[in-house]
């Protein structure tokens, strides 16, 4: 069908983007550097004349969260196929010209549109504005990542509903530095499909800026609750962030962390009246504890509750 080549890239509704290391930069999505397109008047025909070529897009379409006629608002409850498109009596016209004619006469969505990524997203924003409000702000929004780079918009999802790993697949086609992360020995279940990026991520949120020691926790907070405070003798390195001994994706040291055994702490409690030039450990608690070779005591040997603890000082076992 001849029209199909107009539509099939797909219209992207919901915005669920995803940047990965090669999508951080301004610029980085095909979309992006393109300029503005401007569209000819044209006038409102139907869904039902869309479905003469584009059977396949409308049938895909039918069924999905786009096409509820209940919901006030919705592309169906208002113009259909128009509602994100644009209307199509120019775009039936041009197909009566010889070639299907030249110029664009409705929107189009997908890495071959030849509307820039910030105009696609107005078309989707004219829905998704209140719920994605701090889209513009976000580093997605920088890097010119386009809603269609990550959603399939006549479905108006990102994957196959019953695929492991779902969205982290979409988000690791740009992060594959991340994702080697995920190959390691010891790393969060994203590949097994038990987490997605999204569980600690906001693709569509946030201000381009590091987050805070606090902010980071409160993320690692939701799944590992049996680590929050408040303590009573709390461990510095808490208000610092989780990811000052832990790697947030995969590490080959367990538990993820950032060092092995007691490589990890002398980070921090690197004294030389600690660690003596001999290889041991020595303080008032455990003196000339050996720390290498064949046989040595590790820190956590002692300070278990490295979180924190409510009843020693020296963060000892409860």
């Amino acid at each position: 069908m001849r029209w199909s080549r107009h539509l099939a890239a797909g219209a992207s509704i919901t915005m669920f983007a995803a940047i990965l290391a090669g999508c951080s930069e301004p610029g980085a999505s095909s979309s992006g550097s393109k300029e503005l397109v401007q569209l000819p008047s044209a006038t409102y025909i139907g869904a039902k004349k869309c479905a003469m070529c584009h059977d396949e897009q409308v049938a895909k379409l039918e069924g999905s969260r786009h096409w509820v006629e209940g919901i006030p608002g919705s592309p169906q409850a208002t113009n259909g196929c128009e509602s994100c498109h644009g209307p199509g009596s120019l775009h039936v016209e041009s197909q009566m010209e010889e070639g299907g004619g030249s110029k664009p006469t409705l929107i189009v969505f997908g890495k071959d549109s030849p509307f820039p990524a910030r105009q696609q997203n107005e078309a989707c924003l004219g829905c998704h504005q209140e719920r994605h409000r701090d889209w513009v702000q976000s580093p997605h929004a920088a890097a010119n990542l386009a809603c269609a780079d990550c959603h399939e918009g006549h479905s108006g999802k990102m994957a196959p509903e019953n695929e492991r790993g779902k969205y982290a697949k979409v988000c690791l086609k740009c992060h594959e530095a991340v994702g080697s992360q995920f190959r390691l020995a010891h790393h969060h279940p994203v590949p097994e499909g038990r987490v997605d990026c999204t569980g600690c991520h906001d693709p569509h949120g946030r201000s381009i800026r590091e987050y805070s020691a606090n902010e980071v926790n409160e993320t690692c907070y939701k799944c590992h609750t049996q680590i929050r405070g408040p303590w009573v003798f709390e461990h510095a390195a808490v208000r610092e962030g989780c990811t000052t001994c832990h790697t947030p994706h995969g590490s080959s040291s367990t538990r993820m962390l950032k060092e092995r055994d007691f490589n990890l702490c002398l980070r921090c409690h690197y004294q030389a009246e600690y660690y003596q030039s001999n290889g041991h450990y020595s303080h008032r608690r455990a003196t000339n504890v050996p720390v290498i070779g064949e046989k040595y005591a590790l820190c956590y040997a002692c300070h278990r509750a490295v979180h924190g603890s409510n009843f020693s000082k020296e963060l000892r076992s409860e």
